[in-house]
């Protein structure tokens, strides 16, 4: 949860706020040491990883080296692998970008660079400096033409009667790497109070964590919402086998009280009717970019 969030050691019992006694207070700043900080906690162990960090730390970004603004762990929630729930997707953006003669003219300089002999290179940067200037004398006068009303297409008509088309000399170029996002559908079908109280407080935790609150005061600003951090399990331990997730924001929660159409519930109490089918779907998105850095450390 943010530092300045006035809920930062409170959780949900039967629907209501109260103090929790679990709470974990510490410094989420990288290779801050020390009992209790986010980064040595322990609890968690990754078989065949050396891994000494249960929390991961803000690694990317300006807050990498001002530390994060979330320090505090209020909830732990522990939940069946959904069958949906093990798609890991990694893309990088590229662009493909007309060099034009700036092409052209790189591919001419770079031949003059490679090659090794001096009378060839004075020959070949004669050629393609003649025959760099020649095509921009051409476009030139293809851009005064299409000035002339009934010229406009002047440079396609040249090139159709020359049957030639430009090479636009494409490059791909790199530009990014998107955020990761991972999307969880989970299905609860409580059978006695126990599981619907679990249920509720599930549901309660989710909502509260994804959304801001409002600043004390009346100036008009949020804390932001709380992060999570989504470990893959396999009995005890983490499960090495599939990639880590870094530090996520919970972007969309969808509750569905009556999936099939038709609305059931249990035997009714003091608080109401509970539900006794209810489908959550959560998407989730990272708030670190993945770079071979990151792969090489599990994620």
């Amino acid at each position: 949860m943010h530092n300045e969030s006035k809920f930062k050691t409170q959780t949900f019992n039967n629907g209501l706020l109260v103090e929790n006694p679990n709470a974990i207070v510490g410094s989420a700043r990288p290779g801050t040491g020390g009992s209790g900080t986010l980064r040595n906690i322990k609890g968690i162990k990754r078989r065949g990883v050396v891994q000494k960090n249960r929390i991961r730390g803000v690694n990317s970004g300006m807050f990498s080296k001002l530390g994060s603004k979330h320090n505090y762990i209020s909830d732990s929630i522990i939940l069946y692998m959904p069958p949906e729930g093990m798609k890991f997707n990694q893309s990088a953006s590229y662009e493909a970008m007309e060099t034009g003669l700036a092409g052209d003219v790189a591919q001419g300089v770079g031949g003059v660079i490679n090659d090794t002999g001096f009378k060839a290179k004075l020959q070949a940067a004669a050629k393609g400096t003649t025959a760099v200037v020649q095509e921009l004398v051409k476009e030139a006068g293809f851009g005064v033409a299409s000035l002339i009303p009934g010229f406009e297409n002047s440079k396609d008509l040249y090139n159709k009667f020359r049957g030639q088309a430009k090479n636009p000399n494409l490059e791909s170029i790199f530009k990014s790497v998107p955020f990761r996002e991972f999307s969880f559908p989970f299905t609860f079908a409580p059978k006695n109070e126990k599981e619907k109280d679990s249920v509720h407080k599930i549901l309660q935790l989710f909502r509260f964590h994804m959304l801001p609150e409002q600043q004390s005061g009346a100036n008009g600003y949020f804390n932001v919402p709380s992060e999570f951090q989504i470990t893959y399990m396999y009995r005890d331990n983490e499960n090495a086998y599939l990639p880590r997730i870094s530090r996520c924001v919970l972007k969309q929660c969808d509750v569905d009280y009556a999936p099939e159409g038709v609305v059931s519930t249990l035997t009714p109490d003091e608080r109401g009717a509970p539900p006794t089918l209810i489908t959550m779907n959560l998407t989730f998105g990272e708030t670190e970019i993945m770079t071979k850095d990151t792969v090489a450390q599990g994620y």
